[in-house]
């Protein structure tokens, strides 16, 4: 049998450079997942016409594809999944940072001209690629001891299909990739929301918030424009949505234990936040970690503080992310970003 099992089967992720033309996945670019469906989303063109003399379709062809990826991952300290991000925000870049490298990505309108070639196994003998893809969104998860999940969608300009259509990236090659780094990311009670007052000072220990899970949404719109462009394929998505930028943070609490968040609301307060997963020991005192950094969150949305049982009920309420005026005491930028710190020497997006 030429079928694979989900377990057996091979999936890279690599930078590419240019628009539709893809890159071949080798060691480092491998990419396991929890869940990955790809498709092209084509669409039906057919001759549905008044006087033609029959009553069914007497013809029927390919319109538009608009080529998408959907897949949700165990996130690790380096590789593809790091690399995604990288490619969402748009700008990386990497300092010497104890015994290990600090990677900031920040948000860049223009992002860098850098895309992924995401290639997969779909038998024994054939493969299948999305020449080049852009994010267009991630939804990191955090519960305490569980893996940091996030779930990407990603926007392309073609997904080929073997063995009709030639792959760069084959089942041989395939063979070849491995993880650029055996850590995951495992949140931990130790790990820590910290949160206070966006002009106030810089954030520490003591503004630690327990909670009970979170979700980081990052969301850059995309759309692919159906062109008529003397060439053949999906151009460069273009960018879309209610605004170009769009990050929130759906978080549940234990109990409602204090109304502060619940007179936000009215009051109008503006908060700062980080969030930060560590791991394990790089070497000296450093040790690799996971950080993301809020300047300017607002609660737009009544907290969920309803009473469903007779002992403590829980609730919860959403984060809206704002861009701040000027980097707030202990942050580095007015718009969200991420700090990793792992061993890769060299930034991501070159």
């Amino acid at each position: 049998m030429a079928a694979k099992t989900g377990a057996d089967t091979l999936i890279g992720m690599k930078f590419a450079s240019t628009w539709g033309t893809a890159t071949t996945c080798i060691a480092g670019d491998k990419l396991p997942v929890e869940s990955f469906s790809p498709s092209n989303n084509t669409t039906e063109v057919s001759a549905n016409d008044i006087g033609d003399g029959n009553d069914m379709t007497s013809d029927s062809i390919l319109g538009a594809t608009n080529p998408t990826i959907s897949l949700t991952h165990k996130m690790f300290y380096d590789g593809a999944g790091i690399e995604a991000l990288a490619v969402l925000f748009g700008t990386a870049a990497v300092a010497v940072d104890g015994d290990g490298d600090k990677h900031t990505l920040t948000y860049n309108p223009d992002r860098a001209s850098k895309y992924l070639t995401t290639a997969w196994e779909n038998t024994t003998t054939d493969a299948a690629e999305m020449e080049t893809g852009i994010p267009s969104s991630a939804s990191i998860a955090a519960t305490p001891n569980e893996y940091l999940r996030n779930t990407l969608e990603i926007l392309g300009n073609d997904i080929l299909i073997e063995p009709d259509e030639t792959t760069v990236n084959d089942n041989a090659s395939l063979a070849s990739v491995t993880n650029a780094d055996e850590n995951r990311i495992v949140v931990r009670p130790d790990d820590g929301l910290w949160i206070n007052s966006q002009s106030g000072g810089a954030l520490s220990i003591s503004d630690c918030e327990p909670f009970t899970d979170l979700t980081l949404n990052y969301n850059r719109g995309l759309e692919i424009v159906q062109e008529v462009q003397c060439a053949s394929g999906n151009g460069l998505p273009r960018s879309t949505g209610e605004m170009p930028f769009m990050v929130d943070i759906p978080i549940s609490f234990r109990s409602l234990d204090k109304a502060d968040y619940l007179n936000a609301v009215k009051n109008g307060e503006e908060f700062k936040a980080q969030f930060t997963v560590t791991g394990p020991l790089i070497g000296g005192t450093t040790y690799y970690s996971a950080t993301f950094y809020f300047p300017r969150l607002k609660i737009v949305a009544d907290p969920d503080a309803s009473k469903n049982n007779t002992g403590e009920n829980p609730y919860s309420l959403t984060f809206k992310a704002l861009v701040a005026s000027a980097n707030p005491t202990g942050m580095a930028s007015t718009y969200p970003y991420v700090e990793i710190v792992n061993d890769k020497t060299t930034a991501y997006l070159l």
